[in-house]
């Protein structure tokens, strides 16, 4: 309810809670970006972060039925629970990979 409840007049309160939220996006999209060419093999850092790309648009792409089944027939609260529960998925996802510091410590490479 931040912004409906903001009084119209209220500029700098308005360009705080835009900035927040362009941080809150910005942060996490560009960390991707870099985890990806941390993560890469160093000879194929381009190829990995043109494949991380895809994967993240054909996501973006694909989300848009599913959630907008959601939220047509169980409201703006299941909409907004499901993506909670999307984030909470990818987190988990994301679990095994907290401890790795570089590409070796993931053994998808033998030969490193």
């Amino acid at each position: 309810q931040g912004l409906l409840m903001a009084p119209s007049g209220n500029h700098l309160y308005l360009a705080a809670s835009v900035a927040s939220v362009g941080f809150g996006v910005y942060g996490p999209q560009n960390l991707i970006g870099l985890i990806g060419a941390e993560m890469s093999h160093p000879a194929a850092v381009a190829t990995g972060n043109g494949v991380l790309g895809w994967i993240s648009y054909m996501g973006a792409a694909a989300a848009g039925l599913p959630l907008s089944i959601v939220l047509t027939k169980y409201g703006w609260t299941a909409f907004f629970y499901c993506l909670v529960g999307c984030t909470g998925l990818a987190g988990l996802l994301l679990l095994p990979y907290i401890n790795a510091r570089n590409v070796k410590d993931l053994k998808l490479f033998p030969d490193l």
